[in-house]
């Protein structure tokens, strides 16, 4: 009789760890897809974009930002992150080179003007460069995905008029 219980005892184990297994892939990929969705929502919707805060989903970001450039890789990233706050003193002009390189061709960088008008610098694989024209007041540089892996690299003139900050998360 205790050996039966000792098998018996031995196969609710089993049994146990392998529900756990499986569900636990299970919730990933779950996770996986709502992450999944909630990045699509946001891509394209201007509104969102717009917006303030943050909303997204990312593993290993590392960002470098140097007087005139922002470098950035991340292994996944979908949603909406601010990088940076640009606060300009009257009508200026920046020219901004973008570098991006994505295992998806849905990822950008955009700034939105304080009139909360959107300008794409650069999306999905490739180079870019364009001439924005700042108002007064407070602009916003933001990255934008649906998921994936991928590098940008962010090079602007150097304009004393325009201060720009990148915004540190406070989750």
């Amino acid at each position: 009789m205790k050996k039966s219980k000792k098998i018996l005892l031995f196969l609710l184990l089993i049994g146990t760890l392998i529900m756990l297994t499986s569900c636990k892939f299970s919730v990933k990929k779950l996770v996986d897809q709502v992450v999944g969705i909630k990045g699509e929502m946001i891509y394209n919707s201007d509104r969102k974009i717009k917006g303030s805060g943050n909303s997204y989903s990312i593993s290993n970001y590392n960002i470098e930002v140097e007087d005139n450039s922002i470098i950035g890789d991340f292994k996944y990233f979908s949603g909406l992150y601010d990088l940076a706050k640009i606060e300009s003193k009257g009508n200026n002009k920046v020219t901004y080179k973008t570098n991006i390189e994505s295992d998806t061709e849905d990822f950008k960088i955009v700034v939105i003007s304080p009139e909360k008008e959107i300008a794409i610098l650069g999306e999905g694989n490739g180079s870019n460069e364009e001439l924005i024209e700042f108002t007064e007041g407070e602009s916003h540089l933001k990255m934008v995905g649906k998921g994936g892996k991928g590098k940008y690299n962010l090079e602007f003139d150097k304009n004393d008029n325009i201060e720009i900050t990148r915004i540190l998360d406070e989750d």
